[in-house]
């Protein structure tokens, strides 16, 4: 089926971002479509977006690889190496002394050598992006270099902005100010367990289900690995919230020679959820493992 949104008024987001485009036309106003399309670039999913431009051919979230952790060139060629071509680059911000926004997970000096954000974004400008914050302080300015890249026609592809929101961020300092000063991207919240026996609690999802209550914004619940299937009843009733909730799964990055992982608990949750929701940023041993316990 296809489907034509007619109207002579603004249209929620959520009908561009969860929808497949080649199944989706518009009949209204230039001011009523050109802010959709413009937002569907940089905050719609991202499947929809790749498959749009011919860089995957199915609706499988599978299918978009992550580049980790990329402060540099190196870090990058690094991984750029293994397998299928990176179409998404995991970056860590941080501030430098002189409050401009830097490509790292620890604060810069002044005069150091570590690659802004402004620079990070131009020599990546090929690639959707997810930044991952470390610092309040890092944030808005930040947000000001996107704000910038954008009205300049330099940013067109995913943008995913996380935060850690066990004990760094709080609504009030990632959440609203994003809504504020860019609202086309889509939300990552960086989840951590109380425990690792136990997983995440019902009191967690509840409080990131009060949060995001209100946002058209996709939202992306950073999880780890070894937890989401013992997780997956409370994890499964946040995704059933909202249709905007998504699913991004890291696993083996921080330890890779200790990191222990069952895969069939991600075959799991790809029988159980919506595989154009779901993103996989792990190692290519682990990628490896999935991919033969899937066959």
């Amino acid at each position: 089926h296809g489907l034509t949104v007619a109207s002579s008024g603004p249209v929620s987001p959520v009908v561009r971002n969860e929808f497949d485009w080649g199944k989706l036309t518009y009949a209204g106003e230039k001011s009523v479509v050109d802010p959709l399309r413009e937002g569907a670039g940089t905050g719609g999913g991202l499947v929809n977006f790749f498959q749009s431009t011919y860089m995957i051919y199915g609706r499988d979230g599978l299918d978009i690889r992550f580049a980790h952790g990329v402060g540099d060139f190196a870090a990058y060629s690094q991984q750029a190496i293994h397998g299928r071509k990176v179409l998404m680059l995991e970056v860590d911000v941080n501030i430098r002394d002189d409050n401009v926004p830097v490509m790292s997970n620890q604060r810069a000096e002044n005069g150091s050598d570590v690659m802004t954000l402004e620079r990070g974004l131009y020599v990546g400008a090929y690639f959707g992006i997810m930044l991952e914050f470390h610092s309040v302080e890092s944030l808005i300015p930040s947000l000001q270099v996107l704000q910038s890249f954008t009205e300049g026609g330099y940013m067109t592809r995913p943008v995913m902005l996380k935060g850690d929101f066990s004990g760094l961020f709080t609504k009030e300092t990632f959440v609203d100010p994003i809504v504020d000063m860019y609202p086309h991207a889509s939300i990552v919240i960086g989840m951590h367990p109380d425990n690792m026996a136990d997983g995440y609690s019902r009191s967690q999802v509840e409080e990131i289900a009060r949060m995001c209550a209100n946002l058209t914004q996709i939202v992306v619940l950073s999880v780890d690995a070894r937890v989401v299937r013992r997780s997956w009843d409370n994890l499964s009733w946040l995704l059933d919230q909202s249709p905007l909730y998504h699913l991004y799964i890291w696993a083996g990055w921080q330890e890779p020679e200790t990191y222990t992982l069952d895969v069939t608990d991600l075959v799991f949750v790809r029988n159980n959820f919506d595989r154009s929701k779901v993103y996989y940023d792990v190692t290519p041993e682990i990628m490896k493992e999935l991919k033969m316990a899937l066959n």
